[in-house]
């Protein structure tokens, strides 16, 4: 049997369903109380207390005998009541003199919730090797997800500062400026627009089609120019808006396409 010394007093550790308990006579003992003290103000106030949560009541002898409590003069008592931390707690209330303070934080930290502390750590070599091998574990499997996380955090670079000038850059550009961020020819670009269904071709302008219209991807400017023959005329050309840009950027990168920019970026890392 387990002893616990509480203000100079040794009392022996007992345990019921899975917490720690201790008798009336154990409570008398450690506030220096005469015995009967504690048992008394338990009757006076019985209804304020709930059993199975602040107290047990055990009659049987199998039991009494496993906890170790015996009577001062020999034999099992028929009936022994218990005190859980709560229940103890509140019969603590009446004792307010300076040792009861002292004698509550000591069955407080070092017998009711010592239990649980000594749960929390290992007792031998092996439980130990096993505890740390947990622990290890852990901080492998958290180095892994942080490692995973700052690789994401890479592979999203290129696209977030390709992003980033875009949106920074207020002009509309043509269809062949853009394809040159990707080292591609116009009308390979506007072929995987249409491709894409993002445009169609009408009377020789590209054209977005009926989805992407009104979203604001591109402009139509009207551009002046003079034939061979001194003659002048005029024709619609479509340019694309930053919005319509970065529209453009996020098609591409679906299919795994980059701006030129970036390559070059990560073959220099």
């Amino acid at each position: 049997m387990k002893f616990q010394s509480i203000s100079n007093v040794e009392i022996a550790v007992k345990e019921y369903r899975g917490q720690r308990v201790v008798t009336f006579k154990d409570i008398d003992a450690v506030h220096g109380r005469p015995e009967g003290t504690a048992s008394r103000n338990f009757r006076a106030n019985r209804e304020r207390f709930i059993e199975g949560e602040d107290f047990y009541i055990i009659n049987q002898p199998d039991e009494i005998r496993r906890l170790g409590i015996q009577r001062p003069q020999g034999g099992t008592p028929e009936t022994v009541v218990l005190m859980t931390e709560s229940g103890y707690l509140m019969l603590a209330k009446s004792f307010t003199d300076d040792l009861a303070w002292k004698v509550q934080r000591q069955l407080v930290n070092w017998y009711f919730r010592a239990r649980g502390m000594q749960e929390s750590c290992p007792t031998d070599y092996s439980s130990a090797i096993r505890a740390l091998s947990d622990e290890t574990g852990k901080r492998i499997a958290l180095e892994a997800k942080v490692e995973k996380q700052q690789q994401m955090i890479a592979d999203f670079a290129p696209i977030k500062g390709y992003v980033d000038t875009v949106l920074d850059s207020k002009n509309t550009l043509t269809v062949t400026q853009i394809a040159a961020d990707y080292g591609m020819t116009a009308n390979r670009l506007n072929l995987i627009l249409k491709k894409a269904g993002v445009q169609r071709k009408v009377d020789g302008q590209w054209i977005l089609s009926a989805p992407y219209c009104e979203k604001g991807y591109t402009e139509s400017k009207t551009f002046s120019f003079t034939h061979s023959d001194g003659s002048p005329d005029s024709k619609l050309s479509t340019r694309w808006t930053q919005r319509g840009r970065r529209a453009i950027h996020e098609i591409l990168a679906s299919q795994g396409v980059i701006p030129v920019v970036d390559m070059t970026g990560e073959k220099t890392q």
